[in-house]
């Protein structure tokens, strides 16, 4: 199973996402099946972003693969777990 990680900007926002959706895309299709984000210099997320994380974590999960998001500072950490999208995919705290 190919592992990538990936560092991610300090803020992830609805202007980043194509992007980074394209990014993501085209490492699943080059066969990366375990994709680590880093978190660790991520300050602010928002709703889109969110959303791109549940979609790669889909499109992973469709061809066996998996999604985890390193080391995540403490409050985008607690917003993440807020909405329980760790009990979809691993999210360790920084």
């Amino acid at each position: 199973m190919t592992q990538m990680t990936f560092s991610m900007p300090a803020r992830v926002t609805a202007q980043d996402v194509p992007a980074l959706r394209e990014r993501y895309k085209g490492l699943i299709q080059e066969g990366v099946r375990e994709l680590s984000l880093d978190f660790s210099q991520v300050e602010s997320i928002d709703s889109m972003a969110i959303g791109l994380l549940v979609a790669t974590h889909n499109s992973l999960l469709k061809c066996g693969g998996v999604l985890s998001v390193v080391n995540t500072p403490g409050n985008v950490y607690q917003l993440l777990t807020l909405m329980r999208l760790d009990k979809h995919f691993t999210i360790a705290q920084a």
